[in-house]
């Protein structure tokens, strides 16, 4: 059973000892994501992630990676739309090095001029390798559409241009803006021993003087919108994407809309994938999932395929999509997905690393951290009418249609609205 505690200076760990783990996993979050770029130039917390491995007061960066590939751990980061983490993983008997490491990382980093050009022409590839993914463009482009007028338009990287605008003052301003101990969590799961773990902890991030208190402001829901967005380039494969309402992470019917999810395109027995992939062959993927935030939701199927197959194939999909909205599911499709979202659950929740990340993001928010039986039962309690529910809310929303690669203008045009005209003429 996890358990939180406070630090000296209460910032709160969670900690889930697991009894026949051979490892540990520790994750330090940081509320500091795109939606937190407000201004400030675009793709600053992932530049941010990038420089805390470039050195300290007491480490270098050959320092910090040696340290870790010396004990044989694994230490990285990432950014996303709403926070930064920065994660662990080693033998028990290691552990104060990754905490000593981040410690250091997270309240003394230099932030050098040089390094800070370095690193930025390390983004800027990273920017252009972006580009040359169409999945990527197609969602990020499809997200400006379906999220408008919200901070979840921007993209994580930020821009060629952005990148320019990001200099050494608004790199420190944004940190100490964000990167104060009273607003970062730390979650450890694995084989450990709670009084050790508290211990090494606040023998150093407990010794670091809280600025502020944690605050998030609140959560302002952000209403889901339809569009369109195409981008022609010479791809070899053209990818599409279909996005739908979807719940947000709160939302009361997030496990019911996860169920309906799995049957629509989540698995490689959904309608979507036996439909469009296995009887008629016309895409090399295909699958549907659910993008869930704080304030917003989508439901989003993503298919990449030859040019040829565009139209046949987003027809075919528009076909399952009417069905669905007309005909529902079956008690036994319901069945089945309730009973594979469970057992996801289960094998998700096995490893340390999975379970830390699950009990961080409730953490990061202050809200109670379910025990893995709280959140079968949710799954269990969800009821088949409320799937039902899903599918109405699905479909009394506009849908938004994403393209990318080669494609005439004309041609998605027409797809998109016979798209919008189709799904749409049930509830106008």
């Amino acid at each position: 059973m996890h358990k939180i505690h406070y630090l000296d200076n209460r910032m709160p760990v969670a900690l889930y000892p697991m009894g026949e783990a051979k490892t540990v996993s520790i994750g330090f979050f940081i509320p500091a994501g795109t939606i937190h770029e407000a201004g400030y130039p675009s793709g600053i917390s992932h530049v941010i992630e990038h420089m805390l491995f470039k050195g300290t007061q007491h480490y270098s960066a050959y320092d910090i990676a040696i340290a870790m590939d010396h004990i044989g751990g694994e230490l990285n980061a990432y950014t996303s739309k709403e926070c930064t983490g920065i994660l662990a993983r080693v033998l028990p008997e290691d552990l104060a090095v990754p905490i000593n490491l981040v410690e250091e990382m997270l309240f003394r980093s230099r932030f050098e001029k040089e390094d800070l050009i370095k690193e930025k022409a390390v983004i800027l590839e990273e920017i252009l390798s972006y580009e040359d993914s169409p999945e990527d463009i197609s969602y990020d482009g499809l997200s400006k559409v379906i999220y408008k007028g919200s901070p979840l338009v921007h993209p994580i990287l930020g821009t060629r241009e952005s990148l320019e605008k990001i200099d050494e003052k608004v790199l420190r301003d944004y940190f100490n803006r964000f990167y104060d101990p009273g607003a970062m969590v730390i979650s450890v799961a694995g084989k450990i021993d709670a009084g050790r773990v508290l211990a090494l902890l606040n023998s150093t991030f407990g010794t670091n003087k809280v600025r502020r208190r944690h605050y998030l402001p609140a959560v302002k829901r952000v209403p889901f919108q339809g569009g369109k967005f195409l981008k022609t380039r010479n791809f070899e494969q053209t990818h599409l994407d279909i996005a739908l309402w979807g719940p947000e992470e709160e939302h009361r019917l997030y496990y019911a809309a996860s169920i309906l999810n799995n049957i629509l395109g989540g698995t490689i027995s959904s309608r979507l994938f036996q439909r469009i992939r296995e009887e008629k062959g016309l895409v090399y993927s295909i699958h549907s999932q659910i993008n869930a935030y704080e304030s917003a939701g989508s439901l989003m199927i993503s298919y990449s395929l030859n040019k040829s197959q565009v139209e046949k194939a987003t027809h075919l999909i528009l076909k399952e999509l009417v069905r669905l909205r007309d005909q529902g599911i079956t008690p036994e499709e319901f069945h089945h997905s309730k009973k594979h979202l469970v057992g996801n659950m289960l094998l998700e929740t096995e490893t340390p690393e999975d379970f830390m990340s699950l009990m961080a993001k409730d953490l990061l928010y202050r809200r109670p951290v379910p025990s893995v039986e709280k959140i079968l039962s949710r799954i269990e309690a969800t009821r088949f009418e409320e799937v039902g529910q899903v599918v109405d809310l699905l479909f009394s929303h506009p849908v938004a249609f994403g393209a990318v690669g080669q494609i005439v203008p004309s041609e998605f045009e027409a797809l998109y609205e016979k798209l919008s005209n189709t799904l749409e003429e049930k509830h106008v």
